[in-house]
């Protein structure tokens, strides 16, 4: 669906709303003055988002900077859909600089669960 960033979802909408995250503790890298610090942000990203390319086709590209923040214990409180919440440990991040220039790793920046977007999609 090429709107579906536009959409709003409906509660009913949500599939597996116990296995869909709703909201976490987040933030994100920047480099200020050469050190690697973080800033408020409130969305907790998906690891792929859509690209659309020439002729029209989108495709899933690693492309996200990761904005889960495991500052508790090494692990992020997250909120689901069905209204409970876990503590849950950083399972991957990406390598390297965010556009931002900061090592997310380095910051606690990351992403729990598998390496795909199936705990960000409410289908």
């Amino acid at each position: 669906m090429p709107d579906a960033a536009q959409i709003a979802s409906l509660a009913g909408d949500i599939v597996h709303p116990s296995k869909t995250v709703m909201f976490s503790d987040t933030a994100m890298g920047i480099s200020r003055q050469g050190a690697q610090t973080m800033i408020e942000y409130s969305f907790a990203e998906p690891p792929f988002t859509f690209v659309t390319g020439s002729g029209g086709t989108s495709t899933l590209a690693r492309t996200a900077s990761p904005t889960v923040h495991f500052r508790h214990n090494g692990g992020a409180n997250v909120g689901w859909c069905d209204g409970h919440v876990t503590h849950e440990k950083m399972a991957f991040t990406n390598p390297g600089e965010n556009t931002y220039g900061c090592d997310s790793a380095s910051v606690g920046l990351g992403w729990f669960g598998p390496d795909d977007n199936l705990l960000f999609d409410n289908r």
